[in-house]
């Protein structure tokens, strides 16, 4: 076996792809181990390093399942995506998906890991600085704007209450959290701190068109006018400017 075939069928039989047998014959053990133990000591570190990862990353999809689902959870999902990456900090961003296809008679726990993956990233960005926009954004109503946000703006709508199960503490608490309710979202880094948001299902319409590029006529032709009048069209983009998620007004 060359130095290529080995370090493939090692990797495989890691990861748990391959019986331990023909590799056995490729490892001297240290001590007293027996090579199927040596080779245990490395499937077991393997699995225990990443199911860590994806437990850092996905916090409140463990609490909702508890230790010996996520654990088995986390178990399948590695044993079936393997990391590509030398940043552990990388790996996991299939969960979702992955819990998508798996629990799809609970569709709570992909949002779940959504919202949480979506939260990681945000904290990982570098310090977002703000702008000198002034928070009179609208000058003349008729005056047609397009609104550039800071990039680490999402807007997320889901069928649960996903940010407050993300925020409660109290485990005895979760059960109240899981009947569907629509929430929406918006999400930013707001100086080195998350920013999070729950808005009104017209602001995230408006705010997700203006997103996409669409100017602020234009976002109103699709949206209609606000429930609470035109005032709050001003209101939601100056907020959003005082926290600084907007950097850029243009005509």
């Amino acid at each position: 076996m060359n130095p290529e075939e080995f370090r493939n069928f090692f990797s495989s039989s890691i990861m748990g792809k391959e019986e331990g047998p023909l590799l056995s014959d490729q490892i001297v053990p240290g001590g007293k181990l027996e090579p199927s133990s040596a080779i245990s000591v490395y499937q077991n570190a393997y699995s225990a390093r990443f199911t860590e990862a994806l437990g850092e990353k996905y916090e409140t999809v463990w609490r909702v399942l508890g230790d010996e689902d996520f654990f088995e959870t986390a178990k399948n999902f590695i044993k079936e995506n393997p990391s590509y990456s030398y940043n552990l900090s990388d790996y996991g961003e299939k969960f979702p998906d992955y819990l998508k296809r798996n629990f799809s008679e609970h569709p709570v726990l992909a949002e779940i890991a959504d919202f949480e993956l979506y939260v990681f990233k945000i904290f990982h960005l570098s310090k977002n600085d703000g702008t000198n926009l002034q928070n009179g954004l609208l000058q003349g109503e008729t005056e047609d704007l397009k609104v550039t946000f800071h990039s680490s703006v999402s807007f997320l709508q889901y069928s649960y209450p996903i940010y407050d199960l993300w925020k409660t503490e109290n485990q005895e608490d979760l059960p109240d959290f899981l009947n569907e309710r629509k929430q929406y979202l918006v999400l930013g880094k707001k100086g080195s701190d998350l920013f999070v948001s729950e808005i009104e299902k017209w602001e995230w319409s408006f705010g997700k068109n203006l997103y996409e590029g669409k100017s602020i006529l234009g976002s109103l032709e699709i949206c209609g006018n606000p429930p609470k009048g035109l005032g709050s069209i001003s209101e939601f983009l100056s907020g959003m400017t005082r926290n600084g998620l907007i950097v850029q007004v243009s005509s």
